[in-house]
């Protein structure tokens, strides 16, 4: 993440994400003046079945 989110995180700041297209995402951390700080953009991934077992599709 960059220095400046961190520090904003660190300091008690508030972090919201917001979405973006394409299935990715940014936090977004307010300092306590207001200011904002990005993080880095990271993309959604798809979640594992718990039992690895393949599944037939539902129609």
């Amino acid at each position: 993440m960059p220095a400046d989110f961190d520090k904003c995180v660190a300091d008690g700041g508030k972090v919201r994400t917001k979405p973006l297209s394409g299935g990715k995402y940014m936090h977004i951390c307010y300092d306590k003046e207001g200011k904002s700080h990005a993080g880095e953009v990271k993309t959604k991934e798809m979640r594992k079945a718990s039992n690895d077992k393949k599944k037939s599709p539902r129609y």
